[in-house]
């Protein structure tokens, strides 16, 4: 056994490093039982403002905030991004333990000791009372009446109360690694874990702590002697006691009763060491017991013992978890849970959310390109993908092979399917497959009158002694009686026609197929064929078919997508029109189990509740999109979707083979808490409070602490006194008034969280005093004081006295119309960048229709120009340089396009330009590009050369109105600005639609 206390020097994670490389000789996932469930993941990492990717704590506190360590310190999350927590001056170093009580959150690191952060975000440090220095914080636990925390270390117990730490006699020399109250046969106990010693029980007396007999390690049962995590969970047993759970450096075991059971790593568990448990509710309302491997994954277990083990093949990015959080929800509902890993930064199983398969669970190539079932050896459909480098298949035990033999694995699978003899029938690129056992044969087009190569679309019609289809690149094939012709051949329509889809009607009248081509939709019985009548469809070429009725067809189109019945006299076509920006080309197509119709394209899926509103005269459609933010890996779709045969959908996307539970139980989780900050300057505003005339700027941040789809999270305020009504429903969640006019206000706040529902704040109150020669009593009494010296002076004075009062009429007016002119520039503040001085992007949503009216004629031109490298200016030079360089940036940019247009601060050192389209584009970027990089900027003192990248596009608004929101033009210039990074930097790419609806990009200039 390791005993690595003695070794001062080493850090807690060194130490755990060390243990874990002597234990695990390889971290192999452990196949004991068949898996079909997958995790919906939300992954948390740099892009989310994470320190670092190595998660070892993770805490929400009594005020909502969710908190993790690292080994770079402690981060905060609101809801939007984490942020880092500085414990002291200066200090870096590993948060190893966390735990949220009623007086705050207690911080254990590595190296520097114990820390409590107060609800207002101060810091303050734990000492122990004998003076000494803190070894590494390796357990924290609440005391049973939850007035103090223990403390366990490498070398013993402590007890802190508020912030003194006493060390707990009988425990000294204990390399405490894990702690939990609970209860033990003699009542109310701590059970104690060691790195080397196995668990220890103490009881709890009158007198203190009592350490009993008990010693579970190694010889006791245990897989070793390293404990990691204690928890209590599961059915009392004989005893009357909850069983206690153990994690150790080899496995997991129960103590029920007093019998032991182990699940040792490598054995009848997968190979890892148990580093966290957190006990969880699931949707039934039953807790379960999750635990994280180092090396193994997760693992959950029900209250009978049973468990399922979750890998790479269900989702996780990577196999080894460090922490897991628990988060309760509310009475009725599930928990929420989080994990923390080694690399991959922080996980959260969100219910509801899109997951994706990629290399890592065994697809050949990302690009998926067609989806679909198989009848496995078992009988039972299994699910199949399509890629650019292959196609696998599930293979009934959780896991997933190559569909086709070799030499033929790596074939571009289009489609596929088993028919009643057995025989597995392959579409792809080449030709088409058939494995009969183990024989395969190709029958490519050079060979056999197939219509063409590339095989699309296959249909079996009829039972033993049917016929298979053969939806071609170039026509409708047909192989029957060992033969191959065509179908409807001597019709014209199809010939040269791109077979898209194909379904089997056989069990209408007429005993048809339908048949969706480049040319249109078809419906052929093999001998006859009929179509659609023109107009039936948004656009001539079919993508994808499915079924909604037994006379019902959904069609998806590169125009929109349609719903087709069949009647006895014909066709009954209505066009599916979208809410908003819908899909103007619809790829694929799927109709679950509650009727509901998800439709793919290249915008991400869409999913419409309600379908069937398209028969009743002006009912609206129930509609919801879902893109990156929902789990989505790219919103780039191809031609397949499929509902399983358990009800779940997959469709085939460029980035990955997409999942999505449509039944999954949505959690309905208590109203989460909206928090406030306001402040003028560093100092919080506080309610009632007076600000003087000259007021520091005034912030209000908040954030609805909701850690559900919080992409959709919008905010609406209000400062009565100053806006003449509430703002729209918006995202930002921060507003800034540099300078208020004097009088009376009042803050409005109201947040919606992703379920709709609507949450306030108090308002805070508060007022801006007038200068003091302004205040209405400073007037009145020079009004007074004038009027008393003019009837002392006596009437002879009388027109001296005239002149005066109308000196005084004009200093007021003067005065009034300088308040005029203050408010008037309070508004310009509102409407521009503090820093920069140019517009901001409330400026831009509330103009930008009129600006588009002035250039009505030519359009406008949005470009977003990006400055390069832009982090490493202020990483390198700090952060002063780098707003010198925002504000040279923008004057040049404002100097470079005069009068005919708009500079507006978008974000970080993004710039959002819109200028008049009757100048060229090209001499626009080039004249933009060369602005920003002809001269060195001065920054921080010193000459620094700075380059940009510039994305543009065009927007032309029709005489009736914008066709397009604003949000998906301006997505378009983001998408050019991607590019263009992505190319090199230091030019300018053009985003456009070539006369199709695929988004195309031109290089227009490069500095």
């Amino acid at each position: 056994m390791l005993r690595l206390r003695e070794h001062s020097h080493l850090s807690r994670l060194a130490r755990l490093f060390t243990i874990l490389a002597a234990l695990l000789p390889a971290f192999v996932l452990a196949q004991a039982q068949d898996r079909h469930e997958y995790l919906s993941l939300r992954q948390f990492g740099a892009d989310a403002g994470l320190p670092q990717l190595t998660v070892l704590a993770i805490a929400r506190d009594r005020a909502g905030y969710l908190y993790v360590g690292t080994q770079d310190g402690l981060s905060r999350y609101d809801g939007r991004r984490f942020e880092n927590v500085p414990l002291e001056a200066d200090m870096h170093g590993i948060v190893g333990k966390l735990l949220a009580d009623d007086s705050g959150l207690w911080v254990g690191t590595d190296e520097h000791g114990l820390f409590r952060v107060l609800a207002d975000g101060k810091v303050q440090r734990a000492q122990r009372d004998d003076g000494q220095a803190w070894p590494a914080i390796e357990a924290l636990a609440s005391t049973r009446d939850g007035r103090s925390v223990w403390v366990g270390t490498p070398s013993g117990l402590f007890r802190c109360e508020q912030l003194r730490c006493m060390a707990v006699p009988g425990t000294d020399g204990l390399d405490v690694s894990a702690l939990l109250e609970g209860q033990g046969p003699e009542g109310p106990c701590l059970w104690i874990g060691t790195n080397s010693r196995g668990v220890l029980r103490f009881d709890h007396h009158e007198s203190g702590l009592q350490r009993s007999e008990l010693i579970l390690d190694r010889n006791a049962g245990l897989p070793n002697s390293v404990v990691r995590a204690l928890a209590q969970f599961g059915a009392p047993g004989g005893d009357g006691q909850p069983p206690l759970w153990i994690a150790t450096g080899r496995g997991v075991a129960v103590l029920r009763d007093t019998r032991v059971l182990a699940h040792e790593s490598g054995k009848d568990f997968p190979v890892g060491s148990a580093m966290a448990m957190a006990v969880a509710r699931d949707p039934r309302g039953k807790e379960q017991l999750y635990v994280g491997l180092y090396g193994g994954g997760l693992v959950r277990f029900d209250d009978s013992g049973a468990f399922r083990a979750f890998g790479l093949d269900e989702g996780l990015p990577e196999r080894f978890v460090y922490s897991l959080l628990a988060l309760d929800q509310g009475a009725d509902q599930p928990s929420q849970l989080w994990i923390g890993t080694s690399a991959a930064g922080l996980l959260r199983v969100d219910p509801g959310r899109w997951f994706s398969l990629d290399e890592r669970q065994i697809l050949p190539a990302p690009n998926v390109v067609a989806v679909g079932e198989l009848q496995g050896p078992d009988g039972q459909p299994q699910v199949w993908a399509g890629t650019s480098s292959g196609a696998v298949v599930q293979d009934g035990r959780g896991g997933w092979k190559y569909l086709l033999p070799n030499p033929y694995r790596d074939h571009v699978v289009y489609s596929a399917l088993m028919d009643p003899l057995g025989r597995l029938w392959a579409g792809t690129l080449d030709g088409l497959l058939l494995v009969q056992g183990s024989e395969t044969r190709m029958f490519s087009a050079d060979e056999h009158p197939l219509p063409g190569v590339s095989i699309q679309e296959l249909l079996w019609r009829g039972g033993r002694d049917g016929e298979l289809w053969i939806g071609t690149g170039h026509g409708l094939g047909r192989w029957r009686d060992n033969r191959f012709d065509r179908v409807n051949g001597e019709d014209e329509r199809l010939r040269g026609a791109g077979i898209r889809a194909l379904v089997d009607l056989s069990d209408r009248p007429g005993n048809e197929a339908a048949i969706g081509t480049s040319e249109g939709l078809f419906f052929s019985d093999g001998v006859r064929l009929r179509s659609v009548p023109a107009g039936c469809l948004p656009h001539r070429e079919v993508m994808n078919l499915v079924r909604g009725g037994r006379d019902v067809l959904w069609v998806a189109t590169r125009g929109g997508a349609a719903r087709v019945a069949l009647t006895a006299n014909g066709f009954d076509c209505r066009a599916l029109k979208l809410p908003g920006n819908g899909p103007k080309a619809v790829y694929a197509l799927a109709i679950d189990r509650q009727s509901r119709l998800y439709l793919f394209g290249y915008d991400g899926g869409h999913r419409i509740d309600n379908p069937d509103a398209l028969l009743q005269e002006g009912a609206s459609l129930q509609y919801s999109h879902y893109g990156l933010a929902d789990g989505l890996p790219s919103l780039e779709f191809n031609r397949d979707a499929l509902i399983d045969r358990e009800g779940g959908l997959w469709a085939a996307n460029n980035a990955g083979l997409v999942a999505f539970e449509p039944d999954a139980v949505l959690p309905m989780p208590g109203p989460p808490p909206l928090r406030l900050d306001a402040r003028s300057g560093q100092a919080r505003l506080r309610p009632g409070q007076s600000l003087p005339y000259d007021h520091a700027p005034l912030r209000f941040d908040y954030r609805l602490l909701s850690f559900h789809a919080e992409h959709r999270i919008r905010y609406r305020s209000r400062l009565v006194g100053l806006d003449g009504s509430g703002s729209d429903w918006m995202a930002e969640s921060e507003r800034e008034f540099s300078r208020l006019p004097p009088g009376d206000y009042r803050f409005q706040l109201e947040a919606r969280d992703a379920y709709g529902r609507v949450l306030r704040q108090p308002d805070i109150v508060f007022s801006v005093a007038h200068p003091w020669w302004q205040h209405p009593m400073t007037l009145a009494l020079a009004t007074l004081a004038l009027l008393l010296a003019g009837l002392g002076i006596g009437r002879w004075r009388a027109r001296a006295l005239a002149q005066r009062a109308a000196t005084l009429e004009l200093e007021v007016r003067q005065r009034t119309d300088a308040l005029a002119g203050a408010n008037l520039r309070l508004e310009q503040a509102s409407r521009t960048d503090p820093m920069t001085g140019v517009y901001n992007r409330r400026h831009f949503y509330a103009s930008i229709h009129e600006l588009l009216r002035r250039y009505e004629r030519d359009g406008l031109w949005l470009l977003l120009v990006d400055i390069d490298h832009f982090k490493q200016i202020n990483d390198q030079r700090g952060h002063a340089a780098g707003d010198d360089v925002l504000i040279e940036i923008s004057r040049r940019l404002v100097a470079a396009i005069g009068e005919s247009g708009w500079v507006v601060r978008w974000g970080g050192e993004e710039f959002l330009l819109a200028c008049d389209a009757s100048t060229g584009i090209e001499p626009l970027c080039r004249r933009l590009l060369d602005a920003v990089a002809a001269t060195p900027v001065r920054a921080a003192g010193e000459p620094l050369s700075v380059s940009c990248s510039i994305g543009a596009t065009h927007v032309q608004p029709p005489a009736d109105g914008m066709i397009e929101h604003v949000d998906t033009i301006v997505a378009r210039a983001d998408a050019a600005l991607y590019r263009a990074k992505n190319d090199g930097r230091r030019r300018a790419m053009l985003a456009g639609f070539g006369g199709d609806p695929q988004l195309h990009f031109t290089e227009v200039a490069r500095s």
